[in-house]
């Protein structure tokens, strides 16, 4: 039976390397949604015209990641979102498209901002129906 994975993702990663951590959960009929979001600070309006620029360079990325993976023969649709809680739109997104895994890529935090601060994979987690699967990555 195929699965419906979300991964969402800040910023372009190595995508061997993706590839290779993500290949032992899938078979070749899954769909892989790659998501970003957009922040929107509390004080400025939720207009995707204030950031057009945002989401046209997020597309972009994305559409080539998926190219790519498409290529090694995945079955791949990205998609875009803007919001004011990241962790909130990942768990709506898995819920509302109705996903049956989120998969988190996690890096090592600074001292810090662990201590004084949940991950976003840790709010996902607990916002979140949907299984949730965290790899913790150095670099990708």
């Amino acid at each position: 039976m195929a699965k419906r994975i979300l991964v969402p993702l800040y910023r372009k990663i190595d995508l061997d390397v993706f590839f290779h951590m993500i290949m032992p959960v899938l078979s070749e009929k899954d769909e892989i949604t790659l998501f970003h979001v957009i922040q929107v600070p509390i004080t400025t309006a939720m207009d995707r015209e204030l950031f057009s620029k945002e989401l046209e360079e997020a597309n972009k990325w994305l559409e080539e990641m998926a190219k790519e993976l498409m290529d090694k023969g995945l079955n791949v649709r990205t998609r875009v979102v803007m919001s004011r809680d990241i962790a909130e739109a990942i768990a709506r997104e898995g819920e509302e498209e109705n996903h049956d895994v989120i998969f988190m890529l996690k890096r090592r935090r600074k001292s810090l901002k662990r201590i004084f601060q949940r991950s976003i994979s840790s709010k996902v987690s607990e916002l979140s129906r949907k299984p949730v699967i965290t790899l913790l990555v150095d670099k990708i």
